[in-house]
Formats: structure tokens, sequence, C-alpha cells
């Protein structure tokens, strides 16, 4: 714990996993590829993986269990954890 804040690493529960009834088209996304964080917008569900769109129009399918949910606030995109931390804070 520091300054009153728990920095213990949980392992996720299977119910903070993304899946497609979780997502919808338009979320903004996350994964890594090969040691760089990649995001882009969701634009079709499909059964096992979500196909997203970057900023710069590249396209990829990725599966679920590899995504995380981005989540943006008044010009500034936060990850679920960095929103956590942020909402502790205040």
């Amino acid at each position: 714990m520091c300054d009153g804040i728990d920095t213990d690493i949980h392992p996720a529960n299977n119910r903070d996993k993304l899946t497609a009834n979780t997502l919808k088209v338009g979320d903004t996304v996350g994964f890594n590829h090969d040691g760089r964080s990649i995001s882009g917008t969701i634009i079709r569900l499909n059964q096992k993986t979500a196909t997203l769109v970057t900023s710069c129009n590249h396209q990829w399918r990725v599966g679920y269990g590899h995504l995380y949910l981005i989540y943006e606030t008044e010009g500034t995109t936060l990850t679920p954890k960095q929103q956590l931390i942020r909402a502790t804070d205040e």
C-alpha cells in the first residue's frame, strides 16, 4: 500500500474479460503486439474476434482475450487501471 492506495496486483476475474457481449461497435480498445501498444476503434464484432481500425486506417482482427478497454476523458486517453487510480486520487 502506498499513500493509502492499494498497489497490489490482483489476477483478473472472469467477469472482467472482454467479450462480444461486453463491447460494442465504436468502443476504443487496445492490445499489445510485438511489445507495442496499439489502440483503435471497434468496427465489427465477430464470434471470436473484434475488428478494429487504428488512427492511421490500419485494420486488425484481435481475439477478445487480448483486448483492454480505453476510456477517453476530456482529451485524455486512460486505461481502466489509470481511470481507477485517478478516481481514488480525487
